[in-house]
């Protein structure tokens, strides 16, 4: 464990996510946004990579900037690394760097390409600290000069710092205006009495104008560029532009649920930008005052991290912090752990007594089901539902500790002057402990439930449970107990404590000059059998949040909070050596803003929670980080590692994208364009052992090779589509075409490579040729999307709106179609439905036969064509195919499925429905991020498919049902898979085993994609389903 320690203390400074496409999962702030800027316009009106207003950087109550695109609204890159909120942004003005002040009293310059931070300047950060009050002076606001040599941070005590950029260094210290919005060089804005504002003339001090309209105090201003306006934002969630002129009102912005904390103009003055305290921030047409869109996180704050004891679910309690009542906004989501997705959120706010965050919660040993201890009530929960089973009656006070016996029997409370023990099953309670005569903070059971341990106000106790008498209390106990546990063999306890502040000499701590906390004890190792000291832990803190002992009992993990300054608490997480008392591992990855910190059962695993909502996994044995978890929501999460690979929900996919720089700018590639690359679902499960199948490597992507620019134009008059391109590092490969979301041409450029260069144009496509794929008399969508060479990097989509202008030729169904459209008005017929039926149970030999794929296709045709009937009367089509029939044309051979596909081709319009259903084996072959999913039909004896000609002439493949079924126009479809995984399945069907996996979920979702239709995938748990 030694060793292992070492690797772990070196490993964690070396980690690094390295130069590939970042991941971006857009948690937004989770502390609201505190200061909102526009980057700057670009030298003499030219192009820049980083000016004209093409990005926004917010600064969060979190400690976090965000840097966001203008155009597309999506999440670019985040500046980490203060120690409390970010109060104030700005660019440099070339828009090169950037710069943050914060709570913490820092301020910080930051590349703006890398996100790199460049120095920090803190020389007067605790400068000003009032040691009696233990408050230090916060920074409001941060500013470059206009040549951006110096840079200006204020403090809340009226104090304005000059800082020389390239030194680091003050250059001068004065007073400012407290009262002071922002001012200008003609002009300043200062708070009048009540909610008003009062526009004064600089330097004279004459007063313009009184800006009166807020119903609650105004908390940011920003002038106009043209000084022709001045915006306001304010505590009663409005922003208000108003003509400084006249003093009237322009624009009232009503779009926020808090207080509006930060405003700002884009540098031509077209746009405005108001953040607020809801955790968003928007963007809106100062001329018009429309918005325009919202930049938006969906985070809460971890405060809490617990382990079953099996190891499989982890609980998360987290605080959504938005708004007045964020208090009352508290949740604890349930993690499994072995299939590595979110399993129930228990939503605690929705219990009349949880007004307050919880204070303590412990699993019961089965792990199923947990205690949630707060204000005034505990209560069970059931971990699977998300219900809560019942909550322990005649609790009076706060319900600070709780704790279950090993066996899960018992369960202990602490509260004010109270210590009781309850029947875990009942609820009812056994006993009150007697002699408790102050706040209990902390409780523990042994592991053989004899002895209990309760802390409180400079007091542990420990109590023999049957009797509920005190055994011994502990000797020399000096401050508040925050937290307890015993070792897993009984002989030793730990404790965390609340440690005072002192400053004796006026002396700073060793790390960033911080004031001294003093020698006191921040946790300490206890003999059981003595109630004596053995060791000390001692750490620049105020309060240990937990303490935990390695299932080896050889390392303690503590968590510990340095509140010093009230308003700006830090958290820390770290490993200690039992035996020697000293710090096992203290790393930039281990410290910062950590809550929460706990162990894995077995010992291989430590768990860490912070602020930002991410809980991050970091190996033991490997001295690495393995993976992290983030909650977006009460339904959406998201899992990742640090070499790319990630799970997520389908809500959060929806929300997730890549970026990547080109030129200096970063380009923005939708999720599903690298799904296919980094997508691993199962992802925690293969991480921490509990699945068969590994996780994949991604090795070989630390550069991207970029598709080409692609540029449309549309001529309405001769119904054809220009496609233009100009190719960039990664060349040319095929160009497709969309209509409404189907793939309407697979390859538009017949020339693949890296030979060309420049603005290349495509021969135009003739529209009218693909008549029949269009809705009529409907806007339609057409969309293009160009593939660099290799063909695994796609574009977005570049997309147009087109009413086409002909009218599909009158033909019955099964004419050919005309060569060339009819021009004449045609009204759009009702939609029919079309339905391809496959079952195949008895295939050639007896190695692959099933009992129900024939029976089910079977009754899947008779339900569509009943159901389909009330709907589409006579308009409804079924073809049917199954191995339980003596009718050869009805086989599900391929000719015969081929043959119903091309029947259906030439009859289906796009108003149309087309459902496919496929019942028997399919089986994923293929390398993994090529990998097809083959349907077997009944020609084939066996699930080796090594073979090319019997993959050609006896299966469907992915990528034949994706052409067959885009060869149909009907815009609406649905394909519903009912197949067994491989032959593995085969011989594993008495166990129930029918999960796709993931090479098989990614074959699918690749045709959900080119196909724009739903694919459902059989998994059900019913008995003919598994062939049981």
């Amino acid at each position: 464990m030694r060793n292992l320690l070492l690797s772990l203390s070196l490993a964690f400074p070396l980690a690094t996510w390295g130069q590939r496409p970042e991941l971006i999962v857009p948690v937004g702030h989770s502390w609201g946004i505190t200061s909102v800027a526009f980057s700057p316009p670009c030298p003499d009106g030219g192009d820049c990579p980083f000016g004209n207003g093409k990005y926004v950087l917010t600064g969060g109550g979190d400690g976090i900037a965000t840097l966001w695109s203008t155009e597309s609204g999506k999440q670019l890159q985040s500046f980490e690394g203060h120690l409390n909120g970010v109060s104030s942004v700005a660019f440099s003005p070339d828009g090169s760097q950037v710069l943050t002040g914060s709570w913490d009293g820092t301020a910080k310059l930051w590349d703006f390409q890398s996100g790199k931070e460049i120095r920090p300047f803190e020389r007067y950060a605790y400068a000003s600290t009032d040691f009696s009050t233990n408050h230090s002076q916060r920074i409001t606001a941060v500013a470059f000069s206009p040549n951006g040599d110096s840079l200006l941070t204020s403090f809340n005590n009226d104090t304005t710092v000059v800082w020389d950029v390239d030194s680091g260094e003050p250059v001068r210290v004065f007073k400012g205006n407290p009262t002071t919005l922002c001012s200008s060089k003609k002009q300043e804005l200062t708070k009048g009495s009540g909610y008003s504002a009062i526009l004064r003339k600089t330097p004279s001090g004459d007063t313009l104008q009184t800006l009166s309209g807020h119903s609650s105090s105004i908390s940011a201003a920003a002038f106009s560029p043209d000084e022709a306006y001045v915006l306001t934002g304010s505590k009663d969630h409005t922003a208000i532009l108003w003509e400084i002129r006249s003093g009237k009102k322009a624009h009232i912005f009503n779009g926020h649920s808090a207080e509006v904390t930060a405003v700002a103009f884009s540098s031509d003055g077209n746009y405005a930008l108001t953040g607020s305290s809801d955790n968003t921030a928007i963007l809106w047409d100062a001329r018009s005052g429309r918005r325009i869109r919202t930049l938006k996180g969906h985070t809460d704050v971890v405060l809490h991290l617990e382990f079953s004891p099996d190891g499989r679910y982890l609980l998360v309690f987290s605080m959504n912090v938005e708004g007045e009542s964020a208090w009352s906004k508290n949740k604890a989501t349930i993690w499994d752990m072995y299939s590595g997705q979110r399993l129930s959120t228990l939503i605690l706010d929705e219990v009349a007594q949880y007004s307050y965050p919880p204070i303590d919660a412990a699993f019961s040993p089965d792990g199923q089901r947990v205690l949630i201890g707060s204000r005034h009530v505990a209560t069970l929960w059931d971990i699977h539902s998300g219900a809560q089973i019942y909550s322990l009656d005649s609790i009076q006070a706060n319900v600070t500790a709780v704790a279950f016996s090993e066996d899960g029997k018992y369960a202990l409370t602490g509260g004010k002057n109270a210590l009781r023990l309850w029947d875990a099953q009942s609820g009812v309670a056994i006993r009150r402990f007697e002699g408790v005569s102050s706040k209990i903070t902390a409780v523990a059971f042994s592991r053989d439930g004899k002895y209990a341990l309760s802390g409180g106000d400079k007091a542990i106790i420990l109590w023999d449970v049957s009797s509920g008498l005190p055994v011994r209390p502990f000797d020399g106990v000096q401050s508040e107990v925050t937290s307890l546990a015993f070792s897993p063999d009984g002989q030793y306890a730990v404790s965390g404590h609340k440690i005072t502040p002192v400053n004796k000499d006026g002396g700073f701590f060793k790390n960033r000059n911080r004031p001294a906390a003093g020698d006191e004890k921040a946790a300490i190792l206890w003999q059981i059998n003595s109630g004596k000291e053995v060791r000390s832990f001692k750490r620049e803190a105020t309060r240990f949040t937990d303490v935990a002992f390695s299932p080896d009992g050889n390392y303690l993990l503590t968590g510990y909070t340095d509140d010093t300054n009230k308003e700006s608490p830090e958290y820390t997480a770290s490993l200690w050596d039992r035996q020697t008392g000293r710090l096992a591992c203290s790393s930039p990855d281990f410290t910062g803003q950590v809550f929460r910190g706990a162990f894995s059962p077995d010992g291989k695993y430590l768990i860490a929670g912070n602020w930002t909502n991410t809980i991050k996994v970091w190996d033991l044995r490997k001295g690495e980080e393995l993976a992290r978890l983030n909650s977006l929501d009460s339904t959406d999460w998201v899992v990742t590692t640090p070499a790319g690979l990630f799970d997520a929900s389908p809500g959060a996919m929806e929300l997730m994208h890549y970026v990547v720089k080109d030129a200096g700018e970063w380009e923005t590639i939708e999720l599903n364009q690298l799904k296919e690359r980094y997508y691993e679902p199962g992802l925690l499960q293969k991480l921490l052992g509990y699945s068969d199948e590994p996780a994949r490597r991604v090795d070989g992507l630390d550069t991207v090779a970029l598709y080409p620019i692609v540029s449309l134009k549309l001529d309405s008059q001769s119904n054809q589509l220009q496609i233009d391109l100009i190719p960039r590092n990664g060349g040319l490969g095929k160009v497709s075409v969309f209509l409404n979301g189907k793939e309407l041409i697979e390859d538009h450029n017949p020339q693949h490579g890296f030979g060309r260069q420049g603005k290349i144009s495509l021969d135009p496509i003739r529209l009218e040729d693909y008549a029949r794929y269009f809705l009529q008399d409907s806007l339609n969508t057409i969309s293009v999307r160009a593939y660099n060479e290799g063909g695994w990097l796609i574009s977005p989509a570049h997309t147009l709106a087109y009413r086409p202008g002909f009218a599909r030729a009158k033909r019955a169904p099964g004419d050919n179609p005309s060569p060339s459209p009819s021009f004449s008005f045609q009204p759009v017929r009702d939609p029919a439905l079309y339905a391809i039926i496959v079952g195949t149970a008895n295939y050639a030999g007896d190695k692959l036969d099933l009992k129900f794929p024939g029976k089910d296709a079977a009754a899947m045709a008779q339900a569509i064509q009943q159901a389909g009937g009330q709907l589409f009367e006579d308009r409804v089509h079924v073809r049917l195919f199954t191995t339980d029939t003596t009718d050869r044309s009805m086989h599900p051979t391929r000719a015969n499925i081929k043959a119903a596909f091309d029947d259906f081709k030439r009859q289906a319009n796009a108003e149309d429905i087309l459902l496919v259903y496929l019942s028997g084996h399919g089986v994923t072959y293929g390398d993994a991020d090529r990998a097809q999913f083959y349907y077997l039909t009944q020609d084939i004896s066996s699930e080796n498919l090594s073979d090319e000609a019997v993959r050609r002439t006896r299966t469907l493949s992915t990528d034949t049902l994706t052409k067959w079924i885009n060869d149909i126009p009907a815009q609406k479809q649905v394909m519903i898979l009912d197949a067994c995984n491989s032959g593995k399945v085969v011989e594993a069907l008495e166990t129930g085993t029918k999960n796709l996996n993931s090479s098989q979920i990614r074959a699918l979702d690749r045709m959900k994609d080119r196909t724009g239709m739903y694919v459902l995938a059989g998994s059900a748990a019913d008995k003919v389903s598994y062939e049981a």
